[in-house]
């Protein structure tokens, strides 16, 4: 059985779930909204993990904002590319539009003792850093991103790309609800399948953050998104037991 942080790793937990999946699933995609990822309303910072073997990239091209800035708080295990130069990089006048930036691995990467980007408030111990993304919309607003990079020893993730999209416009509470209660429905139906293959460690830290996601959102007072933010439940876990539960 495969320890379920070589399936989903956008948090650091997953050597206390376990899930198996076919070797030869294929990579996605995954769909962040502009306003998780902003950390509105007191939100945790989106959690990236990094892996040894391929590269994650950041895909701004839907929400159709453009990058004008990038920093990353301690360089010394990643490195990062842009489709077009950023503003600061070159005195060129098309600089500020790049809309894509690929995020890896150094292949030497230097070990200090006590790395800058463990000192912020909420990461992780081991390699873990931030990321600020300036940005700007299409009224040329100015946009701030930011992420927490874990670099993790696994070879892959689920994920070879994040794209960022645009906040779903809004619709009736009936609607919500129904969309809402089917997802729960469909996580619950994944979650009985893996119980039932014996997949699941029910004395792992991440069991107790699920069943605490299960109670926010079946209370009816919280989005999935405000759920799964409030429980810390891994986004990654939520959409694999989704996944199972609706085939």
């Amino acid at each position: 059985m495969k320890c379920f942080s070589a399936l989903l790793s956008l948090t650091a937990v997953w050597t206390s779930l376990a899930i198996s999946v076919p070797t030869a699933q294929a990579l996605q995609v995954l769909e962040l909204p502009i306003s998780e990822i902003q950390g509105r309303n007191g939100a945790a910072l989106t959690k990236l993990s990094i892996p040894r073997g391929h590269s994650i990239t950041l895909s701004f091209i839907a929400s159709g904002h453009r990058i004008q800035s990038v920093w990353l708080d301690d360089p010394s295990h990643l490195v990062f590319n842009t489709d077009t130069p950023l503003c600061g990089q070159t005195n060129q006048g098309d600089c500020g539009s790049a809309s894509v930036i690929r995020i890896r691995q150094l292949a030497n990467a230097i070990d200090f003792p006590a790395n800058a980007g463990n000192q912020f408030p909420g990461a992780d111990p081991g390699h873990s850093t931030l990321m600020t993304i300036v940005a700007t919309d299409a009224q040329n607003q100015q946009v701030l991103y930011s992420f927490v990079l874990d670099v993790i020893p696994q070879a892959t993730t689920p994920y070879a790309a994040i794209q960022i999209v645009p906040d779903r416009p809004y619709e009736p509470p009936g609607i919500v609800r129904r969309q809402v209660q089917t997802r729960l429905a469909e996580i619950r139906r994944g979650l009985q399948q893996a119980q039932q293959q014996q997949l699941i460690d029910t004395q792992s830290p991440e069991w107790s953050k699920l069943q605490n996601f299960l109670a926010l959102a079946s209370s009816g007072n919280l989005s999935l998104n405000d759920a799964i933010s409030q429980s810390g439940v891994s986004r990654a876990l939520i959409d694999r037991l989704a996944a199972m539960g609706a085939h």
